[in-house]
């Protein structure tokens, strides 16, 4: 009997362990612009939250991007995903410490994107990935339906997941379909 409850803890410490629900996040669109045409939509995030996979609940914060980027010369829209990960120490001075981020992942729903493929970011430390543009409007129509966006993260190469859901204001939702519109 002591090993199924042992069991049954663990399930629930995981399963409560593998969603981390923000403390505090943003996520607001910007439109990319060049020559005063839309070329672009970003969908910019951050959010801070109790990691209870890693840090036994101690706070630590992600940031980054899913952009939509039409490259014009007839070729194919991209979608560039970022995430960048900290630490937060604790003091009193709101200190933080960058980690390398080893995967990074974006979800459509439930649904983790598997077309991606890894690139260099501009901070060593960063997990980004380049997609197919069609993965981008599946992102924003889980976004739209659920009101939420989902990224993930881990540490190490073997290691567990991160996930964060951060709520979407419906201004926000709004902001990203006036973005779609002006891409057309």
């Amino acid at each position: 009997m002591r090993i199924w409850i042992a069991v049954l803890l663990a399930i629930v410490c995981c399963d409560d362990a593998a969603l981390s629900q923000p403390i505090k996040h943003d996520v607001e669109v910007k439109p990319l612009i060049r020559n005063g045409t839309v070329v672009g939509c970003g969908i910019e995030y951050v959010a801070a939250f109790r990691d209870h996979t890693y840090r036994q609940g101690a706070v630590s914060g992600v940031s980054g991007s899913v952009t939509l980027m039409r490259p014009g010369n007839g070729r194919e829209p991209t979608m560039m995903f970022k995430l960048l990960a900290v630490d937060f120490l604790g003091n009193d001075q709101g200190a933080t410490q960058q980690f390398k981020v080893e995967h990074a992942k974006v979800f459509v729903e439930n649904s983790v994107l598997a077309n991606g493929v890894p690139m260099a970011c501009e901070n060593p430390l960063g997990g980004c990935s380049a997609h197919p543009g069609v993965e981008w409007f599946a992102v924003v129509k889980g976004v739209l339906r659920t009101n939420k966006l989902k990224v993930a993260y881990s540490r190490s190469r073997e290691g567990l997941a991160v996930l964060v859901e951060m709520p979407v204001k419906v201004d926000t939702l709004e902001s990203l379909s006036a973005c779609i519109k002006q891409l057309r």
